[in-house]
């Protein structure tokens, strides 16, 4: 018996919850991240447990940010080279070498050690930023809108999972905060098994640079519109000038700020885990828009 055709205008079958590697995605999102706001939770405390100034302990949550900022840029390179697997397991490696160089440091006193896990936990936190686009890449055209908020929405779940874990985690070994980062190790290996268990879709993966047809085909997979034309890539320098990069990288840089100014404050008091505290992480990942965020925090 034939089956029936589907209406004109109908979407197709099957619902995003039954597509297992965006939801493999959204887990490695949310171990990502919950390594990520375990850092920034017991990074100053820690900092500060090893001798650093008041002005000096937050700067391990700066360090941070400066290892994401660093692997960002070179990351497209290394995913057209190795594939998704293999640079997901880079960043996954480096959440580790973090954790072993942060256990380390509190295990001998030296802050610089301690500060060195967290450059390596940020390097590993700029790579798994584009868990999002690879969602994308392995989900049907009539759900790819819906994958990178699904994938984001992992977040969540390391709003209570980071903080959760330092809290339980603090004092596990006798030495203040060596637990914590022992878990960001756990955490970095957790990754890589799920990692391994994606089915990424490298079509354009060990393809030559001078292939021209590469970022057009790249770019409309990430934002679903065919231009209809293969276009060279531009150079970089070309791009930051345009007028909406700068205006959209000024956004991020004020929001950025803004965000992390919050994080410092309510991380400084030794109080740090307490229903304020959960209650400010939740708000920061849940993907909601921004004046309904702001509105909440405010209440």
């Amino acid at each position: 018996m034939d089956e029936a055709p589907l209406l004109e205008g109908a979407e197709p079958q099957g619902s995003i919850w039954m597509q297992r590697d965006i939801l493999l995605l959204a887990l490695c999102w949310a171990i990502t991240l919950t390594t990520s706001t375990l850092l920034t939770t017991i990074g100053p405390l820690a900092a500060q447990s090893l001798g650093a100034s008041d002005a000096l302990a937050p700067f391990s949550i700066g360090i941070f940010l400066l290892g994401a900022a660093a692997s960002s840029y070179p990351s497209g390179m290394l995913f057209r080279k190795v594939g998704r697997f293999l640079g997901f397991s880079v960043g996954c490696l480096f959440q580790v070498m973090g954790s072993v160089f942060g256990c380390i440091g509190m295990q001998c006193d030296s802050l610089f050690s301690m500060m060195v896990g967290c450059f390596f936990v940020g390097l590993g936190q700029g790579l798994g930023q584009f868990y999002r686009f690879s969602a994308v890449e392995v989900s049907p055209d009539h759900l790819k809108s819906e994958a990178v908020t699904l994938v984001l929405t992992g977040g969540v779940l390391a709003a209570f999972a980071g903080p959760t874990s330092a809290n339980y985690s603090k004092d596990a070994f006798g030495e203040d905060y060596l637990g914590s980062f022992f878990i960001m190790g756990i955490l970095g290996t957790m990754n890589v098994i799920v990692v391994s268990m994606v089915n990424f879709k490298d079509t354009y993966a060990f393809e030559k640079e001078d292939d021209p047809t590469r970022s057009s085909n790249a770019s409309s997979a990430v934002s679903g519109i065919s231009t209809g034309k293969a276009d060279a890539r531009r150079p970089v320098l070309e791009v930051m000038q345009q007028p909406l990069f700068v205006l959209s990288c000024a956004i991020a840089t004020v929001a950025h700020t803004v965000m992390v100014m919050l994080m410092v404050r309510y991380f400084a008091v030794p109080a740090f885990i307490s229903p304020r505290f959960h209650y400010y992480r939740v708000l920061v990942h849940v993907p909601v828009p921004v004046p309904v965020r702001a509105c909440l925090r405010t209440s």
